[in-house]
């Protein structure tokens, strides 16, 4: 409705409130949606970070899991948080979605593992974008600002013995 240039009181046109009154009444299915809270997190016991991002041309996001260790070995995964951004509608390609994705997933890594006292915890950073692994491994200084700015601050947040990859870790 922004994009299409409505002011706020401004009717909708039937294409874009049939869309928005179809959206709506399926918004409903989400009360049946369950997350369980408890992560399985005990003392003691290992636990690693797992993060993945991913683009598109309509928005961006990143995820974490943790991953627990029982007494007998069984690892236990349950969804930590998740945070998605609308992409600009100024046509932003898909490459650099994907960089704005792994630079979310860094955010988010960090701000997890800071507030969980984490920061020893092993963790494991996942992408499918080849163009954006590829970044990763360049030094910054060698890239266009656009790119650069984001590398250089990934590679702030991510150990060097950690980067985003596309190699599923072991335990997966």
């Amino acid at each position: 409705m922004w994009a299409a240039g409505l002011s706020w009181d401004s009717p909708l046109p039937e294409d874009l409130r049939d869309e928005w009154l179809n959206y709506r009444s399926k918004l409903g299915v989400l009360t049946k949606i369950r997350i369980g809270r408890w992560l399985g997190m005990v003392p003691h016991a290992p636990t690693t970070l797992h993060g993945f991002c991913d683009a598109s041309s309509h928005a961006y996001a990143a995820v974490i899991y943790t991953g627990t260790a029982d007494a007998d070995g069984t690892v236990r995964f349950s969804l930590l948080t998740a945070r998605t951004k609308v992409a600009p509608l100024n046509g932003a390609t898909i490459p650099r979605l994907g960089l704005s994705a792994a630079l979310l997933l860094a955010e988010t890594l960090r701000n997890v593992r800071e507030a969980l006292s984490l920061v020893e915890a092993p963790y494991f950073l996942l992408s499918d974008s080849a163009i954006v692994l590829c970044w990763l491994k360049k030094q910054h200084t060698t890239l266009k600002p656009f790119v650069s700015n984001r590398v250089r601050r990934i590679q702030e947040l991510t150990s060097a013995s950690r980067p985003l990859s596309n190699e599923p870790c072991r335990l997966c």
